[in-house]
């Protein structure tokens, strides 16, 4: 079973929300392009739409939209505040991340049990 899918069935239910998932991370992984300005230009407008604009729409849709642009924004401050650390707090955060990797690999066994 590929990590991803772990990461999958960890977040979301398999039957309603697979798609949505996948949009999902899909968006945060595209939210680190901080050079893309037509990327920058659609997310500032897919806020706008979700803040500021009234649309009389599906609730459950313009909850998941304000979800999804605030994660998008989250994870771009995150991808850029992360470079601005110096660099003894990135490697100890690395070394962290790594010895963290044994409990991941401790969860994977245990879902091939």
């Amino acid at each position: 079973m590929s990590p991803y899918i772990v990461l999958e069935y960890a977040v979301c239910d398999r039957q309603t929300l697979s798609h949505h998932c996948k949009f999902l991370f899909l968006q945060t992984v595209m939210a680190t392009d901080i050079v893309d300005k037509d990327l920058k230009a659609l997310r500032n407008d897919r806020w706008d739409k979700a803040f500021k604009d009234k649309v009389e729409e599906d609730e459950e849709k313009d909850v998941n939209r304000k979800a999804t642009i605030v994660i998008e924004h989250l994870i771009q401050a995150s991808d850029v505040a992360h470079t601005m650390q110096h660099w003894v707090r990135v490697y100890f955060f690395h070394r962290e991340g790594y010895s963290q990797t044994d409990f991941l690999l401790c969860f994977l066994s245990s879902l091939r049990a």
